[in-house]
């Protein structure tokens, strides 16, 4: 622990952007293997988002990974109020 923070708190945004990197290529990999196996007009765009959640005086950041209206993947974070940082 280095400056009152634990390694994993300092780790995490790494942590959330390598699965969002993860879901992206698997989702880039099943969109290829359908285009092969169907050749339908247009495909299905795949999107990332993110966004912060409030209840109360709880904040969460989410990413939600979606292939057109399909949720491929969802992932949410708390946020520690005194660093800003993720939990």
């Amino acid at each position: 622990m280095r400056n009152g923070r634990p390694y994993a708190i300092k780790i995490a945004p790494a942590a959330v952007i390598a699965f969002a990197a993860l879901a992206v290529g698997y989702g880039l990999g099943e969109l290829a293997q359908l285009g092969e196996q169907a050749q339908l007009g247009e495909r299905d765009v795949q999107t990332v988002t993110q966004e912060v959640r409030q209840t109360g005086d709880v904040k969460r950041l989410c990413m939600t990974v979606k292939t057109g209206e399909r949720i491929d993947a969802m992932s949410c974070e708390l946020i520690d109020p005194l660093s800003g940082g993720v939990k």
